[in-house]
């Protein structure tokens, strides 16, 4: 997230067909393959609804792979938010949307299967931000710059 998203589809850390399931509300879709994958991240990139962040997340690490339970958020303009059926008073403004989230991250030798996420769409909140509250793709990705190796910048 954060713009950072192509690296992780680099054939060093990802199969070449990764399948990737969203369960719950406007995102509930399968992508298979590189490229409906990437298609959905540059969607939300291209969309400005890519600055993510959760909350009281637990992670567990298996053989198989990666398993996590969080409350994500999603900040978003209001004109997507709108355009997915959500009611907003200001299509200009920011909104988060929060939602507790299950992600499962299956591994093979190696390399990322895919992603599994399961969301509870009915327990969402939706927040609009004031502004100083909003943090953009561009000063998240700015933030997590030093966190990143110099490879996938």
């Amino acid at each position: 997230v954060a713009g950072y998203w192509p690296h992780i589809f680099d054939a060093s850390m990802t199969v070449a067909e990764p399948v990737y399931h969203f369960f719950g509300g406007p995102y509930a879709a399968t992508f298979t393959g590189r490229t409906e994958v990437m298609g959905f991240y540059e969607q939300n990139a291209l969309a400005g609804s890519n600055a993510m962040f959760s909350e009281h997340e637990r992670l567990a690490v298996a053989d198989w792979g990666i398993a996590g339970d969080m409350l994500l958020h999603q900040l978003a303009p209001g004109k997507v938010l709108s355009a997915m059926g959500e009611s907003v008073d200001d299509e200009d403004a920011t909104y988060a949307i929060s939602v507790r989230a299950m992600q499962l991250w299956p591994y093979r030798d190696g390399l990322l299967v895919g992603e599994d996420v399961s969301i509870d769409w009915d327990g969402r909140t939706v927040t609009k931000l004031d502004p100083s509250q909003v943090v953009t793709p561009e000063q998240a990705r700015s933030a997590l710059a030093p966190f990143i190796p110099e490879r996938m910048k």
